[in-house]
């Protein structure tokens, strides 16, 4: 059996981004929360995405600057554009406010 699931806390790094894809009928939020690393050894940069109707949820309730926790599991791409390969949290849940 393979887990597959991360839960970390943080802040905001900038607003959420609203897009919509698959013909305009899908909502994607993308977002970025800073994390402080154990013994002050600098700062996690993780990219969060949602999907659907959470996604306008959250892309209108998040700002930057807000503390957040996330609960979802990680899934990695392809990025052809910058020939690179991204990691990513999808997100489950998000508790913030």
């Amino acid at each position: 059996m393979e887990i597959n699931r991360t839960i970390f806390s943080g802040r905001l790094v900038a607003d959420p981004k609203l897009v919509y894809v698959k013909n305009k009928t899908v909502a994607v939020c993308t977002f970025t929360v800073a994390q402080n690393r154990k013994h002050g050894e600098g700062t996690n940069y993780i990219p969060v995405i949602a999907w659907r109707e959470y996604a306008e949820r959250l892309a209108n309730d998040l700002k930057k600057g807000m503390s957040v926790t996330v609960d979802g599991y990680l899934q990695s791409r392809e990025r052809e554009d910058l020939k690179t390969h991204l990691v990513e949290v999808h997100v489950e849940f998000v508790k913030y406010g």
